[in-house]
């Protein structure tokens, strides 16, 4: 299912998309709902909202066993992805990437992704909260690089892997300058030394 560019002010519900390239994809379109649909099996995203699409709300939709992500966000922004469902999908659960800014991600569920629960690359000042993110292989979330900056990740679940027990936040930028705030999340821990390990900082700076 595509809407392209200027599709606006749609409702995309209740629908199905299996073994496409994308399931059901957003480009350049704004103020759409897309909310129901189950994605899973697709070769690339089971839910992609690309190339400036905004103002789009994404809500009790399911994506599993998509080859590469279940959710994308890419060059978008201003967008909310609300109580959706992205498990065993071969990559990563949901992802906020090139330039996507001002995103809101809330009350979503990512489980048992082979990679990482969330991950945020070139995405800056995208709200993550109250999510439940669990048992994903690697990373529950990923900052990719340098390039992502004010994004605010508070009241999540946290739930490490059996395969990676120490797999709660990995930090790949090396800039003290782009801090992220990960307060105020629960981590299965109450033990302060256990949490610290769950946050990994990719060089001896501290951008966290």
């Amino acid at each position: 299912i595509f809407l392209l560019s200027g599709s606006d002010t749609n409702t995309v519900s209740g629908n199905e998309a299996v073994s496409y390239a994308a399931g059901i994809r957003l480009d350049s379109s704004a103020f759409n709902t897309v909310s129901g649909n189950t994605a899973r099996s697709n070769t690339s995203s089971g839910f992609y909202v690309n190339a400036s699409s905004a103002y789009n709300v994404l809500k009790n939709n399911t994506a599993s066993a998509n080859t590469i992500y279940g959710f994308t966000v890419s060059v978008s922004s201003n967008n909310t992805l609300s109580g959706n469902t992205s498990n065993s999908n071969t990559q990563i659960g949901f992802s906020l990437n090139t330039g996507s800014s001002n995103n809101i991600l809330t009350n979503n569920t990512a489980a048992a992704n082979t990679q990482h629960g969330i991950e945020i690359a070139t995405a800056t000042g995208n709200t993550i909260g109250q999510n439940d993110l669990l048992a994903n292989v690697r990373y529950q979330i990923f900052f990719q690089n340098n390039f992502s900056s004010s994004d605010t990740f508070q009241k999540n679940n946290i739930q490490t892997s059996g395969t990676n027990p120490d797999s709660g936040v990995f930090n790949g930028s090396v800039s003290v300058t782009n801090k992220f705030t990960i307060t105020r999340n629960w981590w299965n821990s109450t033990d302060t030394d256990r949490i610290k390990r769950m946050i990994y900082q990719q060089s001896a700076g501290d951008s966290l």
